[in-house]
Formats: structure tokens, C-alpha cells, sequence
């Protein structure tokens, strides 16, 4: 089949352009017609089976807001009782994300061969991760996909609004950092050493803090690009030794202990790690099958070292919270909460506890997080500020002195 890219008026007049998958052009205008569509031109655009040559739109990165979007709206289409290979030709239509069209429009192929959906999904595993390929594997076992998907699609649009709001608590503080050190950079570079130049000419001992000013503004004005070459390389080294299993995983230990943002980082893991793990039992997934998924979702190495050792304690006949709470790295009231479930029976339910309650506490520190930066950052650039002022005025007190 071929992929026709078409021109249509709908019922109302109004000019809409999509894809159509069809044999022909004249099969492309039957099938636009038979949806109530009136096309005005259909071109042949790509071939189903040779997608990778030629691009008629620009491509975009498939984001995470993007699959969450696909999520919902396949959700929806199953839920209404469309077919799987019907709904996937609907989105493939109308999605305006060219990589993600593309991957529909495959996935829908491996469907009609025969394929199961997970089986599809499993080809693509930059847009869809393990622990959604299993929840949709096990919604397919069960005859519930359409609510397994919906659930997904909220999972998705939790974290992009946590995420969100994240960000949005850092930008203040790092847009005041990078000001702060571009107007350093020029005072030491530019102005400072032209001020200082005059300091030096005295012919007399100058004070502590203008010697120490005076040094670091000729070594920033001198050695600039040395210094730039240095950080370049510190970073590059920085970069190559966190992609090493070891490096990484000292990274991720002094990122848990860093004052506030530790425990951002900690608690939107183990939130992520309990939300999925619980949407996994509740598919019906063996709960060993589910800690090898999850172990996946979360990003800090420490973390998913902790799931891994407590999957192998429960393959032993142990438990989960004995581990986790020998390893030191859950929060405790996580650990606390995760034994009760285990021992009363209800762990899928104590689970979904501890994400909703850890959402609540990251969205809490989140939106704290400006007003306590906001006043440490002043204080820092103040202390700066007071410092290059002090260096500054205190010669010419002294000049003032010799003067009288």
C-alpha cells in the first residue's frame, strides 16, 4: 500500500489536509469520500514498505507529550469499540508529528500481519518503554486494554505536569545564575582591571581584599581562554566518566545527598517506580516479571540497583521492604508503607499510596523551591557585590587619609 497525502473540504467547507493509506489514488478518494470528505487533491507520498527516503514536512523528535497524546486518543478509539487497526489508521491521519506517523503507520502493518499490539510497540523502543510494553501486553491478556491505555495515558500526563512544574520552579534561579556570571565575567575581564590598573600605579600597600581582586581580574583577563579550554575539558571528562557503570553510579549517589534537590530527585523516582509497579500487579503481571520492568523507569542508577537486589531477595522466598529498607535509599515512610501492603495483602493499593503521596510532596517542594533560592541567590551575588565594592573604596579611604 501507499501512503497519499491529500487536500479535502469537509462537510462544512472548510479546507483540512491529511494521509490516507490506499492502493491507488482512486481508492485514496473512496475511502476520503466514504468519510464524508470531499479531496481536491490526492498525491502519492511514500511507499508503506520504504518510509526513509524522501520528507515532504520537517521531522520532529517524538516527545513524551506526544505518546501520552497517542495513548489517550488510541484509549479513546478502543474504548468506543473501533478496531486496533482502524484506530491506528485514524491516528496515523491525523497526527502532525512526522516520525510518530511513521511509526503508526509500520506498527499498523505488523498489526494486520498478524502481530499482537505490545508485539508492534516492542519495535519502537525509543517511543515506548518496557513498563508500558508490559502493561499493554497484559491489558491484551485481560480484554482490558482500552482502560490499561487510559491509565498509561494519566500516568503520562502526571509526570509531564510534575515535570513541568520542576522546570518551572528552576528557570527563575538558573536564568539569576547565568546573568550573575556573565556580568562577572565582564567585570573581571573589562571593567575591574581598568579600575584596579590605577590601584597598582599608587605606589603603595594595598589592602587584602583589593590584592585579592586586583589577582584574580589580571588572571581572568590574562588566562580567559585557558581557563575556558580547562572547563571544556573538566566537562568533557565529567561527561565520559558518568557513561561508565561506576562513574555513573558515584554520580547518582551525590545527586540523592544534595541538599533539596536530593530529595526531589529521590522521591519522583520511587513515585515513578511505585505507580508503575502498581499498574503492573493490577494488570495481572507476576510481581518478579514487573520489579525486571520497572527497575527501567526510574533514572538513578542507586535506585534501580535497590529494585534489582529486591527482586533477586523475592526470587529467594524474601521480600520486597527488607531490602529496600537494608539499602538505605527509599525514604522510610516508603519502605514502611510497602511492608504493610505486602503483609496485609494489599500492595498494588499501598503502592499507589506512596506515588500519590510522594506527587503531592514534589509538587509541594517544587513550588517552594523559588522562594527559598530566590533570597540564597541574592545573598550570594549581594556578598560578591560587596566584596568587589569594598576592594574598591577601601584604597581610596587610605588615599584620602594621606591626603589629610
Amino acid at each position: 500500500m501507499t501512503l497519499f497525502r491529500h487536500k479535502s473540504y469537509d462537510a462544512s467547507g472548510k479546507s483540512i489536509s491529511g494521509v490516507v493509506d490506499a492502493d491507488s489514488p482512486g481508492q485514496a478518494t473512496s475511502k476520503l469520500k466514504n468519510k464524508g470528505l470531499f479531496p481536491f487533491e490526492v498525491t502519492a507520498e511514500l511507499s508503506s514498505r520504504d518510509r526513509t527516503g524522501q520528507i515532504r514536512r520537517p521531522i520532529r523528535r517524538v516527545s513524551k507529550g506526544d505518546i501520552t497524546t497517542f495513548t489517550r486518543q488510541l484509549a479513546t478509539l478502543l474504548a468506543s469499540g473501533m478496531p486496533v487497526v482502524e484506530s491506528l489508521t485514524a491516528l496515523s491521519e491525523q497526527t502532525d508529528n512526522r516520525s510518530l506517523e511513521k511509526a503508526i503507520v509500520d506498527m499498523k502493518g505488523n498489526v494486520s500481519s498478524g502481530s499482537s499490539l505490545s508485539d508492534a510497540f516492542d519495535g519502537y523502543p525509543r517511543f515506548f518503554s518496557p513498563t508500558y510494553i508490559g502493561l499493554v501486553k497484559a491489558g491484551e491478556e485481560g480484554g482490558d486494554l482500552d482502560l490499561i491505555l487510559e491509565e498509561l495515558a494519566q500516568l503520562g500526563e502526571k509526570e509531564e505536569a510534575l515535570k513541568g512544574k520542576v522546570m518551572a520552579a528552576m528557570i527563575y534561579p538558573v536564568v539569576m545564575v547565568i546573568i550573575g556570571i556573565l556580568v562577572l565575567a565582564i567585570l573581571f575581564v573589562a571593567v575591574i582591571p581598568q579600575i584596579t590598573s590605577i590601584f597598582e600605579n599608587m605606589g603603595q600597600a594595598l589592602p587584602l581584599p583589593t590584592r585579592i581582586l586586583i589577582t584574580t581580574a589580571n588572571i581572568a583577563q590574562q588566562w580567559w581562554p585557558l581557563i575556558l579550554i580547562v572547563l571544556i575539558l573538566i566537562s568533557v571528562a565529567l561527561y565520559r566518566v558518568y557513561h561508565t557503570k561506576r562513574g555513573r553510579a558515584v554520580f547518582d549517589r551525590l545527586a540523592l545527598k544534595l541538599p533539596v534537590f536530593g530529595s526531589i530527585l529521590c522521591r519522583i523516582d520511587v513515585a515513578r517506580f511505585s505507580r508503575s509497579l502498581s499498574l503492573l500487579l493490577k494488570g495481572g503481571v507476576p510481581i518478579t516479571d514487573a520489579l525486571d520492568t520497572v527497575k527501567g523507569v526510574v533514572k538513578n542508577s542507586i535506585i534501580s540497583d535497590s529494585i534489582s537486589r529486591a527482586r533477586e531477595n523475592l526470587a529467594e522466598g524474601g521480600d520486597i521492604s527488607s531490602v529496600l529498607k537494608e539499602r538505605g535509599v527509599f525514604p522510610p515512610i516508603a519502605v514502611h508503607m510497602i511492608a504493610i501492603g505486602e503483609k496485609g495483602g494489599k500492595l498494588e493499593e499501598m503502592l499507589l499510596n506512596v506515588a500519590n503521596a510522594f506527587d503531592r510532596e514534589v509538587e509541594s517542594v517544587a513550588e517552594g523551591l523559588t522562594s527559598i533560592l530566590e533570597p540564597l541567590l541574592i545573598l550570594a551575588m549581594g556578598g560578591i557585590v560587596f566584596f568587589i565594592a569594598i576592594s574598591i573604596l577601601l584604597p581610596i579611604f587610605e588615599m584620602n587619609q594621606l591626603v589629610r
